[in-house]
């Protein structure tokens, strides 16, 4: 719990694990970690490790003009990757997972661990505020696929994990994601618009650092996987969706500065890379093909030497489940065997495990 504005956000073994064993970015310079052990548990501790903390620093401008004609916006489908502060962005895949650029994920969850909605006005001195938990989001680092070598060639893949205090997916609490063409058009008088957390410089005011900025402006190239544009941009804004205001898709991703030289760059949607990347996805991102559940939970342990016998559902995803296909794949300490189950309808089903040692290391899907 931050002590500043009393965020709070609560964890347990399961998130703890998909959080890699950090936790929510909070405001302010203290925060209070309590324990709470279950009933009758063993001796049970932690130990913090460290904390990390947000260096402000300045970047390069890549404003396209005299003035910064940003404006403040509140896409919900556009998000704030941190530590490194990048933008990022909810597509239409099927489990509406993430896009950015390349060099702002090569590092996996070291450079996105937390995705970050419905972030807040920095404070006078234009240091980053953060939402409350229930906004931010731990990245899969299994679903992570990037590439970052030129322009044109610069983009990443990957997927977040269920809010620690909602449950709920990203796409689930925002309910927004861009459609993505099939490829960036040739240039023909097109607008693009380009909504990220781009960094500021004076005049602009302090508080518009890092939060969530606009601004529209000409479609101006289009060379391979490389696309330009006249629209604002600052350091922050790399990764951000590159939109086509004339078909209300998303073209590429923003990448680079360039407009001393005139024009800003971005990553195609058509690069083959990243075309593969979306047809090959990984972890979190792979589609949910069938939905499970244990209507009496599961066993938190078992007696040894007797079989156990456990209840499990099973319902349509993207697919149907067919009963008398449906079975249990069970690995003891390395050996994988495949166990029958009973059907019981209304997508309940039943299996028996069989009889395990103390010792016994135990998976099963």
């Amino acid at each position: 719990m931050s002590l500043q504005d009393g965020a709070m956000q609560h964890h347990t073994a399961t998130t703890l694990n998909q959080w890699g064993n950090t936790i929510a970015w909070f405001n302010g310079s203290t925060v209070l970690v309590e324990l709470v052990a279950e009933p009758n548990s063993s001796s049970t501790h932690f130990t913090i490790d460290g904390v990390i903390i947000i260096e402000q620093l300045g970047e390069d401008r890549s404003i396209c003009g005299p003035t910064d004609d940003r404006k403040l916006s509140y896409e919900d489908r556009d998000a704030r990757g941190m530590p490194i502060g990048c933008t990022t962005w909810i597509i239409d895949d099927v489990n509406h997972t993430f896009l950015t650029a390349g060099h702002c994920a090569d590092g996996g969850t070291s450079d996105i661990g937390v995705v970050q909605f419905n972030v807040p006005l920095s404070d006078p001195n234009g240091n980053v505020q953060h939402p409350g938990p229930e906004d931010q989001y731990a990245t899969d680092p299994e679903s992570f696929q990037s590439e970052y070598s030129t322009i044109g060639d610069d983009w990443a893949y990957y997927g977040c994990f269920p809010n620690t205090e909602t449950g709920m997916t990203p796409y689930e609490a925002q309910n927004d994601f861009y459609v993505l063409s099939d490829a960036a058009p040739a240039v023909d008088g097109q607008l693009i618009t380009i909504t990220g957390y781009g960094t500021t410089s004076s005049p602009v005011p302090n508080e518009y650092n890092q939060a969530q900025k606009t601004h529209t402006g000409p479609y101006t190239q289009l060379d391979g996987t490389a696309i330009g544009y006249q629209t604002d941009t600052t350091g922050g804004n790399s990764g951000s969706a590159v939109l086509n205001e004339s078909t209300g898709e998303a073209i590429g991703i923003h990448t680079n500065g360039g407009c001393s030289g005139g024009q800003n760059w971005g990553n195609a949607i058509h690069n083959a890379g990243l075309q593969t990347a979306l047809a090959n996805p990984q972890g979190v991102c792979i589609p949910n093909i069938m939905h499970f559940d244990f209507p009496n939970g599961l066993p938190y342990d078992v007696l040894p030497n007797v079989t156990t016998t456990i209840q499990f559902m099973v319902t349509a995803g993207e697919e149907e489940p067919v009963p008398d296909q449906v079975g249990v794949v069970m690995e003891v300490n390395g050996n994988q065997d495949t166990i029958g189950v009973n059907y019981l309808g209304d997508d309940l089903y039943e299996v028996t495990l069989p009889a395990l040692l103390c010792d016994d290391v135990v998976n099963f899907y």
